[in-house]
């Protein structure tokens, strides 16, 4: 027997589950009817434990890029400082005057530029 999808629903399984514990015939059928209809109007909607474990997977690549792209933009920053640094050492400042890398609360001119 293949087993079922998420999406499938037996309304003759329930009718019988409601009837075993004294739902009468009426309202176990419409409870039934009622889910049956729930459950197919989202098939769409619904995901599987296989579509959650690619999202997941997909996830996971992304952190991995995020983190390496994060290390790559970290190392380039530092890189342009350095360059800005000696640039500005070689027209006879110190590599603090024309720039300051601490927080703007820091700042030596303030923080209302």
């Amino acid at each position: 027997m293949a087993a079922m999808r998420c999406t499938d629903f037996d309304t003759l399984a329930t009718v019988r589950k409601l009837k075993a514990v004294g739902v009468d015939d009426a309202q176990a059928e419409a409870h039934a009817e009622a889910i049956a209809s729930a459950v197919h109007s989202g098939r769409d909607d619904l995901a599987t434990k296989a579509d959650l474990a690619a999202v997941k997977t997909d996830l996971a690549a992304v952190k991995k890029a995020d983190v390496r792209d994060n290390k790559t933009i970290k190392a380039r920053i530092d890189a342009l400082k350095g360059e800005i640094g000696a640039k500005s050492m070689r027209n006879g400042g110190s590599s603090s005057s024309a720039f300051w890398w601490g927080p703007v609360s820091q700042w030596p001119w303030g923080s209302a530029l």
